[in-house]
């Protein structure tokens, strides 16, 4: 869900009653958003297995807090909504600001279309295990689309109450750096990773204390991931190794009689050979 709540979605839904109120032409804008979103969303095919799947969310989240804390703090400061509305201040300053905030946006819509957007799938398709992969994705497929449809019936909401526009992007501000943190305390970088390395990852103790990750790989009935073996399960294995051991005992033996009648051949030939030449 953290992936809805950067706010991306409330730019992309709500973009042109959010250019309108800053005096910014909304259908220009709005285009803009989506060329550059197109764009920059290729970007991330190339630096995501050079970057790292962590580093890329830890950025994106940074650069996008940053830019709506920004857009939002500009908004507040020099009341250009309330201005648009019948305040005071002149034209030429709402102006200058509010193209202040829509490159603000435009920035907010880069970091997520070249980090969060495509890598949060990248991630949810590599770090549960093959047993439960396919329930777990779709368990969190799911959230993302529940946080959607949060995120679209609250955005209205915002908008048109006291916080409006200012408001509405401090909120956003706080759910990315939530997820900065996040992603931080709980994410190992699985750039490079075999899928059974990345196991080996959440299976540190002192993750496993802090990430949620771990719990959720672990919660699924089906999951062998964090499982403990039973005491029956532990002789079976006790067991099998035995036998591994002795096959491996009796193909050592198998080839060391193979080697000793090899050499005996060929001191019988060397033998007939010499006896050959001394007639």
């Amino acid at each position: 869900m953290f992936q809805q709540f950067t706010g991306m979605n409330v730019i992309m839904y709500y973009s042109t009653s959010i250019f309108c109120s800053i005096d910014v032409s909304s259908y220009a804008a709005t285009a803009i958003v989506g060329v550059v979103n197109f764009l920059t969303t290729l970007i991330t095919v190339f630096i995501v297995d050079k970057v790292g799947r962590k580093s890329l969310l830890l950025v994106g989240a940074l650069g996008m807090c940053v830019s709506i804390l920004t857009a939002g703090l500009l908004i507040h400061i020099f009341n250009v909504v309330e201005e648009r509305e019948g305040g005071g201040g002149s034209e030429e300053e709402r102006q200058v600001v509010g193209y202040f905030v829509a490159l603000l946006i435009v920035l907010f819509v880069s970091f997520f279309a070249s980090t969060w957007g495509p890598v949060v799938w990248v991630v949810t398709s590599e770090i549960f295990p093959l047993s439960v992969r396919g329930v777990a994705v779709s368990v969190t497929t799911s959230g993302n689309w529940i946080g959607n449809f949060v995120v679209a019936m609250v955005t209205p909401l915002l908008l048109g109450s006291v916080l409006k526009t200012a408001g509405t992007f401090y909120i956003l501000a706080g759910f990315l750096f939530a997820s900065f943190l996040f992603v931080l305390l709980t994410l190992p970088e699985t750039k490079g990773e075999s899928l059974e390395r990345i196991d080996e990852l959440f299976l540190r103790p002192w993750l496993q204390r802090i990430n949620l990750f771990y719990y959720l790989r672990c919660c699924c009935p089906w999951s062998n991931a964090c499982r403990v073996r039973t005491a029956q399960e532990e002789d079976t294995v006790a067991i099998v190794g035995i036998k591994n051991e002795n096959k491996d005992d009796t193909s050592d033996e198998a080839e060391d009689d193979e080697n000793e009648s090899l050499i005996k051949d060929t001191d019988v030939l060397e033998s007939s050979l010499s006896a050959k030449f001394d007639k």
